[in-house]
């Protein structure tokens, strides 16, 4: 299966102010691996997962969520 390929709708600016606001390392994790995904600063999610010190299958399934129901649910369990 192939990289998930959507557009992240809020702007880099936006990401780096939730970032800074945010106090959850989780948060900030996910939010910076959207602002690295749009400036496509990894060409390889491997790469990128790594970089983040996460696994690929987490790298997928946030951006799974992310391009089904947005930023939102990227932060809150899905059920």
């Amino acid at each position: 299966m192939g990289k998930l390929v959507f557009t992240v709708s809020e702007s880099i600016k936006e990401l780096k102010y939730l970032i800074k606001k945010s106090t959850n390392h989780r948060v900030k994790t996910r939010l910076l691996y959207l602002i690295m995904e749009d400036d496509l600063m990894y060409k390889r999610q491997k790469v990128l997962a790594d970089f983040l010190g996460i696994s690929d299958s987490s790298l997928k399934r946030w951006s799974k969520i992310y391009a089904e129901f947005g930023l939102v649910k990227m932060f809150k369990p899905l059920k």
